[in-house]
């Protein structure tokens, strides 16, 4: 296991340290000297470690050596979904199929917000919680999540994230779509082309769907006839069906990941600024 430090390299170098053969006692005092999330992190792995130690200075102009470009956020477990995300979406998994969504002795609504609210529930987060008087099931989640987590369109998201929908059917009964959100469900993967798996309840039950943002208008891809996005709306006597990319509203997220700094700075300037409620439920 290695980490990274330039606090005392010379300028334009960075410091590797192979926390497996470090002193422990060494360790925890460069903790305490700089106590970043990642160090301490490596501290705890380093517990157990052998008594030895080895430094290596080494210029940030040329290539890392390759014993330490294979070590990364990855190895400690700071990417890719957390436990408590895999929780989720083997959850959500495990309710593929099933018409009425009940946990642990409680039946939820017959609908998309009833089954999302039902997975979460399970992992301790009431999505609820923040309703507001005539709120929907699906906007009293985006409402949940504007508050205690992050709302975001312009970037993949990870699994165990919300995605919501606007206009799935006609709410206000005008032929318009003008139905702000309508539709909430749970991102299951992400493919390697950017398609979106999505799992949420429709009429007949809980089902998997798919979506690609980047071809939002196309149902199957015209080389390999896969389904790129499937469809959502259903069609009326005057109007045609609608595809899942052609009414994403946004992502959501309110299972925390471990990130750097600098993101975390990005999450706590998107929770203090946040996309207004109006702006995606009542005017979009």
């Amino acid at each position: 296991m290695v980490i990274f430090d330039q606090g005392s390299a010379p300028p334009g170098h960075m410091r590797f340290f192979d926390v497996t053969k470090r002193k422990r006692d060494d360790l925890w005092s460069t903790v305490r000297q700089k106590p970043t999330p990642l160090l301490i992190l490596c501290a705890a792995a380093a517990a157990c470690a052998g008594p030895s130690s080895q430094v290596q200075s080494v210029s940030s102009e040329s290539p890392a050596p390759a014993s330490t470009a294979e070590v990364s956020e990855a190895s400690l477990g700071l990417r890719g979904p957390t436990l408590e995300r895999q929780k989720v979406v083997a959850l959500a998994r495990g309710l593929l199929g099933v018409h009425h969504v009940a946990l642990n002795g409680k039946r939820y609504s017959n609908d998309c917000s009833g089954f999302v609210r039902a997975v979460f529930d399970h992992s301790g987060i009431d999505l609820m919680s923040d309703a507001h008087p005539g709120d929907s099931g699906t906007q009293a989640i985006f409402r949940y999540t504007l508050r205690h987590g992050e709302v975001y369109r312009h970037r993949l998201p990870q699994p165990g994230d919300l995605v919501f929908f606007r206009d799935t059917y006609d709410k206000n009964r005008d032929a318009r779509r003008n139905n702000g959100l309508t539709h909430v469900g749970i991102v299951e993967s992400i493919d390697p082309d950017g398609t979106i798996s999505v799992i949420h309840r429709v009429r007949r039950g809980v089902v998997r769907y798919r979506m690609n943002l980047s071809r939002p208008h196309l149902h199957l891809d015209p080389a390999t006839g896969q389904t790129l996005n499937d469809y959502l709306r259903i069609a009326g006597k005057q109007t045609k069906p609608v595809l899942t990319g052609e009414l994403f509203a946004t992502y959501g997220a309110v299972l925390r990941t471990v990130r750097s700094h600098a993101a975390c700075c990005r999450w706590r300037m998107k929770r203090q600024n946040p996309t207004t409620i109006a702006q995606f439920i009542v005017t979009k």
